[in-house]
């Protein structure tokens, strides 16, 4: 999987997850779930979206 996790300055978090489809409704599955132990989630909402550039890995976006 590639794409990247970034911060908001509203609180919120963004991932851009690129993959098989299985590995990107697992991760997504996850994040209902609560995600990390240090996070709170409300919410995720996902939408389909073509990167308009490819990513080499997975990255945490500061």
């Amino acid at each position: 999987m590639t794409g990247y996790a970034r911060n908001l300055d509203d609180g919120g978090v963004e991932v851009l997850a690129c993959g098989e489809a299985e590995q990107v409704e697992k991760l997504i599955a996850w994040l209902k779930a609560g995600g990390p132990r240090s996070a709170r989630v409300d919410r995720v909402l996902t939408e389909p979206h073509q990167p308009t550039r490819s990513w080499d890995k997975f990255a945490i976006l500061y």
